[in-house]
């Protein structure tokens, strides 16, 4: 456990490989399919708040997520959990925004991503139900508390901490590949720090879209884009 905080607290973030029982991976797939069908939207724009980085994916907002008796309740356990305190060194509370607490994503389609942002929470406790494949794409990409950069792959069952308000990160773009999308669970919260949501929230997690409709943005926004 010590090995896992002095690299939480170097780098803001830390994989568990292998974090999840399989029953449970099966378990929340299954979900995943029935709400991706019935519930989802499709986000396909450039986030204001996030200086126009791109998102292109599909979303299960917390409004959804709330109906699902089974994960709130683990969503709510996991932040009493003394291994989640001891990572994070501090007490963990529940995010206090219900759009965003507990959210489902599915990236599938060529060039599908989450672009290079920031949350408004301070920590997220993200799982990967399924993977694409190994030459894909799909890695979760960020940027340290020292500037370092660094590229992580999840195979099914992984999961990771991050500190998400202060670690710039992304999902790499998916390449062009058969069928084989990129599908996580994620859980929010916060540490007793007063938050004040800047709106990116409910644009990616409900079926919003920015307003007024989105121009191309000057050459120099582009760059940030379409680079880091």
């Amino acid at each position: 456990m010590d090995s896992f905080k002095d690299q939480f607290f170097v780098e803001g973030c830390i994989a568990l490989r292998g974090f999840l029982h399989p029953n449970f991976v099966a378990e929340v797939k299954a979900l995943a399919d029935e709400l991706f069908i019935n519930k989802a939207h499709r986000n396909d724009f450039l986030m204001p708040q996030t200086n126009f980085t791109p998102r292109h994916l599909y979303v299960v907002g917390g409004k959804v997520m709330d109906e699902q008796s089974h994960i709130m309740s683990l969503y709510k356990e996991t932040a009493k959990a003394d291994w989640f305190k001891e990572i994070a060194g501090t007490d963990i509370e529940l995010c206090s925004n219900p759009t965003e607490h507990v959210v489902m994503s599915r990236l599938i389609k060529t060039e599908d991503t989450h672009g290079w942002h920031e949350d408004d929470y301070a920590y997220a406790l993200i799982m990967c139900i399924e993977s694409p494949g190994l030459k894909r794409g799909g890695h979760v990409e960020y940027i340290d508390k020292r500037g370092e950069f660094h590229r992580m792959r999840l195979e099914v069952g992984d999961a990771y901490v991050m500190r998400t308000d202060k670690v710039r990160h992304r999902v790499a773009p998916l390449g062009e590949i058969t069928y084989a999308p990129r599908t996580i669970l994620n859980f929010t919260y916060g540490d007793g720090q007063v938050v004040h949501p800047n709106g990116s929230a409910d644009l990616f997690c409900t079926d919003m879209q920015p307003l007024p409709p989105m121009e191309r943005p000057p050459e120099r926004v582009l760059a940030r884009v379409l680079g880091l």
